[in-house]
């Protein structure tokens, strides 16, 4: 037996969402959007409880091969493992909206971080120095790779 669809499960008046009622003025999509953009027909999407709704975008998931299912070796940015509690860390107003261009009298609580975080990671690889410059896994490769290829030529 076929497995059944998300349209399958629709029953008409089912609601997968409950948002809170607006506390400012709304407008309509008219005077929002130009006239181009604008829909000629409202989209047909199914009507579902939340509990489907989660358990749709969950299977979902499970369909792509992520870390929750696996260890990832090297590989491109997309597929570079980072621990949950990092990826909360990192999203700290703190971090997340340090500007590029920020004096350095401003970022001096994240520079100190980098540089104790630089340190702990010499100390336990036992290297003499550590970079956090690669911003991204083919960047990361690219450094893993200079940094086997130097110590070849030694």
């Amino acid at each position: 037996m076929a497995e059944k669809t998300i349209f399958d499960l629709s029953v008409k008046g089912r609601r997968g969402v409950s948002l809170p009622e607006l506390d400012v003025p709304g407008l309509p999509v008219e005077e929002l959007l130009p006239e181009w953009a604008l829909r000629k027909q409202a989209p047909q999407f199914p009507e579902l409880g939340e509990v489907d709704v989660v358990r749709h975008f969950v299977k979902l998931s499970t369909l792509n091969y992520h870390v929750d299912k696996g260890l990832y070796p090297l590989g491109s940015c997309t597929m570079k493992y980072n621990p949950k509690v990092n990826e909360a860390a990192s999203r700290k107003p703190g971090f997340g909206s340090i500007h590029p261009h920020a004096p350095l009298s401003a970022v001096q609580g994240a520079l100190r971080l980098m540089y104790e975080l630089a340190g702990y990671l010499a100390e336990i690889s036992g290297m003499h120095r550590v970079s956090l410059q690669p911003a991204a896994g083919a960047q990361g490769e690219l450094t893993g790779m200079l940094i086997v290829r130097a110590y070849h030529q030694r």
